[in-house]
């Protein structure tokens, strides 16, 4: 894992075992499928209940017809 002259992070650590913990009792796929779900909840977070509820408010407009929508979108 680790070349000559490489040093590994502090940061790292905590990550590097649990992988290496995973390889070792087997539970790899497992392991990985949790990593992998909670790098794209990072990534792509739940928009805020602000957001949310702004646009929310928009769709309840647009189907009552209280907004007009662009010449061509229907």
């Amino acid at each position: 894992m680790k070349q000559a002259g490489m040093r590994r992070a502090e940061a790292n650590l905590n990550p590097m075992l649990a992988l290496w913990v995973a390889l070792c009792n087997q539970t790899w796929k497992t392991s990985w499928q949790e990593i992998e779900a909670r790098i794209i909840r990072e990534k792509y977070p739940v928009q805020t209940s602000q957001k949310t509820s702004q646009h929310k408010q928009v769709v309840r407009q647009l189907l009552r017809g209280k907004l007009s929508t662009p010449d061509g979108i229907s």
